[in-house]
C-alpha cells in the first residue's frame, strides 16, 4: 500500500503519465534492423530527457 501523498501524486499526474508512456512506446525502438537505428537513439535520448527531468545525470 502506498502513502496517501503518493497516490495523490500519481493521481493527480495520471493523464501526463499516461501521454509521456504513449509517447515512448510510440518510438520503434526495439529493433535488429539497420533502418530503426535512428529510432533507437532516439528512444535513448526520450528516456535521458526523463531521467534529466528527474535531476539525475547519464549519456547515450
Amino acid at each position: 500500500m502506498l502513502p496517501d501523498s503518493i497516490s495523490s501524486f500519481i493521481n493527480d499526474h495520471l493523464d501526463s503519465f499516461v501521454l509521456e508512456l504513449g509517447q515512448f512506446l510510440s518510438i520503434p525502438s526495439v529493433s535488429t534492423l539497420s533502418e530503426h537505428e535512428k529510432d533507437v537513439l532516439r528512444a535513448a535520448e526520450w528516456v535521458l530527457d526523463q531521467v534529466n527531468r528527474c535531476g539525475f545525470t547519464g549519456r547515450v
